[in-house]
């Protein structure tokens, strides 16, 4: 039976003076393993890693430059790496009865990650499970990410070897990227792309731009497809081909068509079509003399206590002629359909906004032609409409909705995107008050500075105007009030000074 000891029993025998003990190294690093002895004489001591015997006295065994014995017999290890891994003992064998110490080495090996796929490629629906391997001691935590994206679960991150997508749709497609650390060295990563094979999807949106005197739209076909796909536009059903007036580009997944020098025989149904070998989709939108839906600019913070001034552009091909704005206390819902709201709703205020007044410089050219704008002098038509609206009665502290529609001769604009803002009131502290005044003072002069229907759309305006003179009246009789102040404290100030001199030139006497 082998014995385990570090010490001899024989009188005047070596000992071994060094404990066992346990390391760990990081790859690279230079290890020395201690074997300090006593009483060595003529005994032999050697170094072993496992069964292999590595020195024999000052003997190396075992080739290996990066083996070298210290002092005192310790036995040093430069450049680890991973096969230096394992359990070293220094033996010492006394007349049969060998004396040992072991000491443990475990190396500490950064992570390495390699993607089972580089890319995966599926049809829309299909499901799949991309995996990556990882090493490294300690055992590697993987983690899964996806490039400019989220994952199929909406997450930034998950964790484990495999990652499963289910039920693939277009944004499932990208890069992903799998993440291995161990906390020694840095992260390993691999990426797999995933491909997702689908019919066309489209979303169409519509511009309308004020250039060189003339209206130019701009009906933008976005198409979603893998492979990419065949994209035509269509007016009436009839396939579209570029003109002078009519251009067509495409923009990455963006196909556009220009109609400059737009006119009313321009008016009308158009689409556009894409197709590639999984399928075919078609999308419509309606180019018409109607208002393009309003864009609001107001601040999202009201600084009043019950009121609020809203404003608002329109883009219109012919002059607006009434407005329809919907407001409500907010009740943090979403609405049932994005963006809309019900008007027959009781949760909604209504209030109609007459614009009467038709701009003078704009004329209506119809004898050489169909309608179009063609200005009588050099001013700029007024194809954006801005409007300010004072909302009352509000609540201090509270969040409302807005929604807003327009209409022209050719009908109503559909509803503008719901504006939340949130009326936080009057702040009494001296800062926020002059800010308050300021924006007081800035809309009074916006609301008497637009055009005359925002005067007469609903009287308020006007009676703004009116209030504005009176503070402007209030004003000046402060500052003469001020002035004559003024004169008053010099004229007692001469009067005391007078007093004075006769006072001393009656002590001289």
């Amino acid at each position: 039976t082998e014995v385990r000891s570090r010490h001899s029993t024989s009188p005047n025998s070596p000992n071994i003076i060094s404990g066992s003990q346990q390391f760990k190294a990081e790859l690279g690093q230079n290890l020395e393993l201690p074997c300090k002895v006593s009483n060595l004489g003529n005994f032999v001591l050697m170094w072993k890693q496992g069964r292999r015997v590595l020195t024999a006295g000052r003997l190396l065994v075992r080739k290996d430059s990066r083996l070298e014995l210290g002092d005192n017999y310790s036995l040093r290890l430069t450049d680890i790496r991973p096969e230096d891994r394992g359990r070293y003992t220094c033996e010492i064998d006394v007349m049969g009865k060998p004396i040992m110490i072991e000491h443990d080495v475990e190396v500490l090996v950064p992570p390495n990650i390699i993607a089972r796929e580089a890319s995966v490629s599926l049809r829309k629906g299909n499901d799949v499970t991309i995996r990556c391997a990882a090493e490294g001691n300690p055992n590697p935590r993987i983690t899964w990410s996806k490039k400019n994206g989220v994952l199929p679960s909406g997450k930034g991150k998950e964790e484990g070897l495999a990652l499963e997508i289910r039920d693939a749709s277009r944004r499932d497609a990208g890069t992903y990227i799998c993440n291995a650390t161990n906390g020694i060295g840095s992260p390993a990563t691999a990426e797999i792309q995933v491909d997702v094979k689908y019919p066309p999807e489209i979303d169409i949106e519509q511009n309308w731009y004020w250039r060189e005197d003339q209206i130019e739209v701009e009906l933008i076909c976005i198409v979603y497809a893998e492979p990419p796909a065949t994209i035509n536009w269509y007016r009436r059903m009839k396939k579209l081909y570029e003109t002078d007036r009519q251009i067509m580009k495409n923009k990455g997944n963006r196909n556009v068509l220009y109609i400059r020098s737009l006119n009313t025989n321009d008016f009308g149904n158009y689409s556009c079509r894409a197709e590639n070998e999984l399928g075919k989709a078609r999308t419509y939108t309606s180019l018409s003399g109607q208002p393009r839906p309003p864009r609001f600019t107001s601040e999202s913070i009201g600084y009043r206590s019950q009121t609020y001034n809203i404003s608002w552009i329109t883009d219109s091909f012919e002059p607006i002629t009434e407005y329809k704005l919907l407001y409500r206390k907010s009740d943090g819902l979403p609405l049932p359909r994005r963006d809309h709201v019900d008007e027959t709703s009781g949760s909604w205020s209504t209030v109609a906004i007459p614009e009467i007044q038709v701009p003078s410089h704009i004329s209506r050219s119809t004898h050489n032609g169909p309608s179009s704008f063609s200005p009588s002098s050099s001013h700029r038509p007024e194809f954006s409409a801005k409007k300010i609206y004072r909302l009352r009665d509000l609540q201090t502290g509270a969040v409302y909705d807005v929604v807003v529609k327009a209409k022209n001769k050719y009908g109503w604009s559909e509803q503008s995107k719901v504006f939340n803002f949130f009326n936080k009131g009057v702040d009494y502290s001296t800062q926020q008050l002059s800010v308050a005044e300021k924006d007081e003072d800035n809309q009074l002069y916006d609301d008497n500075s637009m055009n005359a229907v925002d005067l007469q759309s609903t009287g308020t305006d006007t009676s703004s105007a009116i209030r504005k003179t009176a503070y402007t009246s209030i004003t000046t009789v402060s500052l003469s009030i001020g002035i004559l102040l003024s004169y008053t404290v010099t004229l007692q100030l001469l009067l005391t000074t007078s007093c004075s001199s006769i006072s001393s030139s009656l002590l001289l006497l």
